[in-house]
């Protein structure tokens, strides 16, 4: 079974239900991986506003066996390889396989059980390499693993898991978001004695788990996050480098969410204020001016939550936070050319978010206004503050 192409996936949900908006479009295609099975029943979960992922537990009996008979041994081979987002079967020893392979099932017997099922499609092979495809039958079928380990014993994998192999359960375990056991195992990583420590999340590899970890349990997340780097004076996070990058990133997935967007900006706009990649174009700062801007912001928050974070910094007593927040406020005046990086809409599972956007033409005229009062406000008073917001309004 070879995949299908992308334009032609794109075309069959387009097909399915030409209603649906091209954000949605785009998630159901990638989460197809090229299936159209997946494709079809991913639109039409989205048609019905369901969950393209929690509902695919109804094709994967179809999907897996077809016309073959169900093998017990072979699905579990299946199910754990699920759990990982790819697993190297060949060259030098150990292999991933032999890592993860028990006392039930050798490592030679798991390679063939899992290799039986690359003519569906199902494994797809690439080198060294194997994966399990597409996202959503992977999904569930990690899910059924997890339920059965238990949260505790995947933590004690974990904890003596050589690190490439760490990285690849948390990048399958994003989308396992539904699972009460990827939460449990996600909250106990986040724990200040494991992964949500400073000193971890000022890692690379720290830093990448949380970002990971954040597609889990975000409330968490942002309060992990709140305890360890909120409380921090501006010149303490510049010293915050090796773990920036990441965390940035998952604040971008943060301030996206109605629900933590006011922390994470917050926390934004104080990375920024201790920016340290000014040649990134999507740093903190960067990432900050961009929630002001009236399409492609980057968040669902609406313009009042948005508001109440901009005039806060403006009182700032901190000249850089002020200086941010005036050239965010400019952010506000702009009438065209949006953009924005990445795909932080999409949040483990779930369907993408929908930036906020005016509906009338009288809350594009509230938007434009708000920004502009505030930099008219600043402008008639002197300073290096009132000639940054003149030459905006300029």
């Amino acid at each position: 079974v070879e995949p299908a192409s992308s334009s032609l996936i794109e075309a069959m949900v387009g097909a399915f239900d030409s209603n649906l908006d091209a954000m949605t479009k785009s998630y159901v295609r990638d989460i197809a991986q090229g299936f159209p099975r997946m494709a079809v029943h991913g639109a039409s979960a989205a048609q019905e506003g369901g969950n393209p992922i929690r509902n695919a537990e109804e094709l994967i009996d179809r999907i897996v066996w077809g016309r073959r008979s169900a093998d017990a041994e072979a699905l579990r081979a299946l199910e754990v390889a699920s759990l990982f987002d790819a697993l190297r079967i060949k060259g030098e020893a150990p292999t991933d396989l032999s890592t993860i392979a028990d006392t039930a099932m050798s490592e030679p017997r798991m390679r063939e059980h899992l290799l039986s099922f690359a003519e569906r499609g199902i494994v797809v092979q690439k080198g060294r390499f194997i994966q399990v495809q597409p996202i959503p039958l992977a999904a569930q079928l990690g899910r059924r693993r997890l339920s059965v380990l238990g949260a505790p014993a995947v933590a004690r994998f974990f904890a003596d898991a050589p690190p490439h192999l760490k990285s690849r359960l948390l990048d399958r375990l994003r989308w396992l978001d539904m699972s009460d056991e990827a939460r449990a195992f996600a909250t106990d990583l986040l724990s200040i004695a494991a992964i949500g420590a400073r000193a971890v999340l000022d890692t690379e590899f720290g830093a990448r788990c949380f970002d990971q970890l954040s597609h889990v349990v975000p409330d968490l997340a942002m309060s992990v996050l709140d305890r360890e780097l909120g409380h921090l004076y501006i010149d303490e996070l510049k010293s915050f480098s090796s773990g920036r990058r990441h965390v940035v990133w998952a604040l971008e997935r943060l301030v996206f969410r109605r629900q933590t967007f006011d922390r994470a900006a917050r926390l934004l706009l104080r990375l920024a204020a201790a920016e340290t990649e000014p040649e990134i174009g999507n740093n903190a700062t960067g990432e900050f001016k961009r929630l002001f801007q009236r399409d492609l912001s980057g968040t669902e928050a609406e313009p009042p939550a948005r508001l109440a974070v901009l005039d806060e910094a403006l009182a700032s007593d901190h000249s850089s936070i002020r200086r941010i927040a005036i050239e965010a406020a400019g952010e506000m005046l702009e009438t065209g050319h949006f953009s924005r990086f990445g795909s932080a809409e999409v949040i483990g599972s779930q369907a993408p978010l929908q930036d906020w956007c005016p509906k009338t033409w009288g809350e594009v005229s509230d938007f434009h206004m708000a920004g502009v009062e505030r930099l008219a406000s600043i402008a008639i008073a002197a300073g290096q503050d009132a000639d940054i917001a003149r030459g905006l309004i300029a």
